[in-house]
């Protein structure tokens, strides 16, 4: 009697257990997309280039246009669009919506080409073209384009579908400065900008130091975790000739001489 009971609580378990699965394996597959070979989708594939990650496309792109020379009157962005499924002998439109909600922009400094996959194509190009505005030298703006279902394309990877683009003219303050300020002192645009001329990607031979990715490596925009002279000796050397260069050349903050010349500590 008992182990009749204990077949039939077993059971129970069972039918239990298998309705819980079917619930979170229904409620799993509401975020998927359905492809099918008729049909053609569309996506934002921007590369990423920061080599510690693995994620093969980025959702947003920041750009500054103090890291250029001071001439340059605007900035293209060519954003690539890439298709799952079928391709066909004629152009197709792409079909996209400014995020008003999320963007932070002055449209009147914005141009955006009609995006279009042309015939035979599977990758395209969405063009972007943002002036160097004298607004920019004390605002970030945000443009976020979200791609829209059209007659021609369904979106495909949802992850992608969204794109943004962050812009100014001023040099920020990236993140690797705090653990790196006892090398380079507090934070100025002047040093920051002088480092990026100086410390290219391309020119340190050296690998990750972890030996989880290829050389080049390291560069002003990926700098080593730690600000170790034993462990990142190619970087202490162009370091060096930062520093050789300050003494060596006048620079002020702001340009302002009346202000206390820069140095590395």
């Amino acid at each position: 009697m008992k182990m009749k009971r204990y077949i039939i609580y077993a059971r129970r378990c069972w039918v239990l257990s298998l309705l819980t699965m079917l619930v979170v394996g229904c409620e799993e597959n509401t975020n998927l997309v359905d492809y099918t070979t008729e049909k053609a989708y569309i996506y934002f594939a921007q590369p990423n280039l920061d080599t510690r990650s693995k994620e093969k496309w980025v959702d947003s792109i920041t750009y500054s246009f103090a890291i250029e020379p001071t001439e340059l009157k605007q900035k293209v962005f060519a954003i690539p669009l890439h298709v799952a499924g079928i391709s066909v002998d004629r152009d197709r439109k792409v079909s996209y919506l400014v995020n008003r909600e999320s963007s932070k922009i002055d449209m009147n400094i914005v141009s955006i080409k009609d995006a279009v996959i042309r015939a035979g194509q599977y990758t395209d190009t969405l063009y972007v073209t943002v002036q160097n505005a004298p607004v920019l030298r004390d605002t970030i703006m945000d443009l976020v384009l979200d791609l829209q279902s059209n007659e021609e394309f369904q979106i495909g990877h949802t992850v992608n579908k969204r794109i943004k683009i962050s812009f100014t003219n001023q040099l920020l303050e990236p993140e690797w400065w705090k653990r790196w300020v006892n090398v380079f002192g507090p934070f100025r645009p002047e040093v920051y900008k002088l480092w990026i001329q100086i410390y290219y990607l391309g020119l340190d031979p050296s690998p990750d130091i972890y030996g989880e990715f290829p050389a080049p490596y390291y560069y002003w925009n990926n700098m080593p975790f730690s600000a170790s002279a034993s462990s990142s000796p190619v970087t202490f050397m162009y370091i060096d000739v930062l520093r050789k260069y300050l003494q060596e050349n006048e620079v002020y903050p702001n340009g302002d001489p009346t202000k206390e010349r820069i140095y590395l500590p």
